[in-house]
């Protein structure tokens, strides 16, 4: 056997809370590096209500091929909060109405 790469990661299990989330969203407008985040959404007339809801429900879709668009808002948050990859996709936490996700960095080839 014969090794022809190593690749060194940081993997983070995060905590994402509403104010976090709802920061990302509002900033997202003018962000050029955007691209195709929150497609769904009309950024200039979203209310708290729809916020929460998105919120709630960011990993909901993600397993459904059908739905890459959700996948594309995670990945986009995910980014904005310093992270490269996702690692498991979590989910919402009704008890600490956080958004719980693994996350992760590359670092090296070794």
């Amino acid at each position: 056997m014969k090794t022809k790469q190593i690749q060194v990661k940081t993997i983070y299990d995060i905590e994402i809370e509403f104010k976090d989330f709802t920061k990302i969203f509002t900033e997202a407008k003018n962000d050029p590096t955007r691209i195709d985040a929150f497609q769904d959404f009309n950024l200039d007339d979203t209310t708290i209500g729809n916020l929460r809801d998105c919120f709630k429900n960011l990993s909901a879709f993600c397993f459904d091929p059908r739905c890459e668009q959700a996948c594309k808002d995670l990945r986009y948050i995910v980014r904005k909060l310093g992270f490269d990859n996702i690692e498991n996709y979590g989910g919402f936490f009704k008890g600490k109405e956080t958004y719980s996700i693994t996350v992760s960095n590359n670092g090296a080839d070794i």
